[in-house]
């Protein structure tokens, strides 16, 4: 059994494993930690329409461990119907951040959470682990670097129902 005074040394020993990278390449918390504010379109299975099932407004968050491995995090808020879920999990960059700097091409797992909901739970998107890929664009990289739009596609492992994110973002400057 783990002491507390060995599980602290344990953890600050891991903490300073995943912090050594960034303290030799990061200038700054900027360089691996990212927070935005967005706008979502969504579209769940089932539901044929050329129309977004949902619109939804939120925070996003992102911590990178590597280059290509982030840890993710967000909160949104649906408008229409009135609903909240949050999502952590991680993503996995496949692009080539070299040849495509304003483009990024990822797998995610993320863990989806239903916060609120006031529609039936046959109609919400369930909270379960979800699997998926997607791809984000910087547009206007010179005149507005902030800026992001995106598309994403998920599947949940149990419920099966799919899932696209139609989003754009906005970069704060600060995390």
């Amino acid at each position: 059994m783990m002491t507390r005074t060995k599980m602290a040394v344990s953890l600050s020993a891991l903490a300073l494993v995943l912090l050594a990278p960034w303290s030799a390449h990061a200038a700054t918390v900027h360089d691996f930690v990212s927070t935005a504010i967005g706008v979502n379109g969504v579209w769940l299975d089932g539901v044929d329409s050329p129309f977004p099932q949902n619109l939804e407004a939120g925070l996003a968050l992102s911590v990178a461990l590597h280059e290509r491995l982030k840890l993710i995090g967000d909160a949104y808020h649906g408008f229409n119907p009135n609903t909240g879920r949050a999502d952590a999990g991680v993503k996995f960059v496949v692009s080539d951040k070299a040849s495509q700097r304003n483009l990024a091409i990822y797998l995610v797992g993320k863990r989806t959470f239903t916060l609120q909901s006031d529609v039936d739970a046959g109609e919400a998107l369930p909270g379960e682990i979800a699997f998926g890929a997607g791809a984000g664009l910087r547009p206007f990289p010179d005149q507005w670097p902030a800026l992001e739009v995106g598309i994403e596609g998920t599947r949940g492992a149990t419920s099966h129902v799919a899932s696209l994110y139609l989003a754009g973002r906005l970069r704060l400057p600060f995390p």
